[in-house]
């Protein structure tokens, strides 16, 4: 179960001319269903900054897969971008793989259905050009797409950050998530691990207005969970000039999802 906080609508002057002519249309189920589509539609384009003449891009992480001492089979992200060579271990390959495509399929179906927008599958092998509307799943530690916004979100302090990743020094295989307008740091423990979903400028679009959004856990159930946050509650999220939404998930999945804080 997700706890959530209530909250209202609003709508917007801009997506007056479309909503009228929605009522124009009458009141049969046809038009209901074309004005619930044009709201939804109107939602999401206020979230990424807009998405006339745009798919969304939901881009995915791709691994390799290798065995420890122990015969566990691990995820393995090699990679060669940025000028340097690295290795990172993403944990056990069936649980991070199951986690990572259940998002992903949650966030394309919620936005195809909802808005009859098209959302296409993609993955951070094939490019890491973010110049369209793009969810990216999973943190900087496993999705190099979102590793490279991260890297270029540091250089610019101008652009909206709201949520910065870290690897925790003393627990060098856990994220420390760090909200920038509280200045609140969430880092997983015993009791519990922490999911995001938050909304940064896109340095590689096409306007100061265009957004990426980021659908990612500290591990690999708090990816699913997000995923599933955003298939359920993605409009609170981004609700009232929110920036994206920190939740708490019980280890074990004992006790309620929490939302913790909406990020500014």
């Amino acid at each position: 179960m997700i706890s959530v906080a209530r909250g209202g609508l609003g709508v917007d002057s801009g997506f007056l001319p479309d909503l009228i002519v929605a009522l124009v249309v009458g009141a049969s189920g046809f038009a209901s269903a074309k004005l619930l589509r044009l709201l939804e539609r109107w939602r999401l384009g206020r979230i990424f900054g807009g998405i006339e003449n745009h798919d969304v891009r939901v881009v995915m992480s791709v691994w390799e897969v290798a065995e420890d001492n122990d015969g566990e089979r691990l995820m393995v992200k090699n990679s060669q971008r940025y000028g340097r060579d690295e290795v990172r271990y993403l944990g056990n390959a069936e649980m991070t793989a199951r986690a990572d495509v259940s998002a992903m399929s949650m966030v394309v179906d919620t936005i195809s259905k909802v808005s009859g927008i098209s959302a296409n599958a993609a993955f951070d092998s094939d490019s890491i050009d973010i110049n369209a509307p793009t969810v990216l799943i999973g943190s900087s530690t496993a999705n190099d797409a979102t590793k490279y916004l991260m890297e270029t979100l540091a250089k610019n302090s101008a652009l909206l950050n709201p949520l910065t990743i870290n690897v925790d020094r003393i627990k060098p295989d856990s994220l420390i998530f760090h909200a920038t307008k509280s200045g609140k740091s969430y880092s997983s423990n015993a009791q519990c691990e922490y999911a995001v979903i938050a909304r940064y400028s896109n340095p590689f679009g096409h306007s100061n207005k265009d957004r990426v959004v980021m659908v990612a856990g500290q591990f690999a159930n708090g990816t699913y969970v997000a995923g599933q946050y955003f298939s359920k509650y993605w409009r609170r999220a981004f609700r009232y000039g929110r920036q994206g939404v920190v939740l708490e998930i019980p280890t074990g999945q004992h006790g309620p999802i929490r939302v913790v804080e909406y990020l500014r």
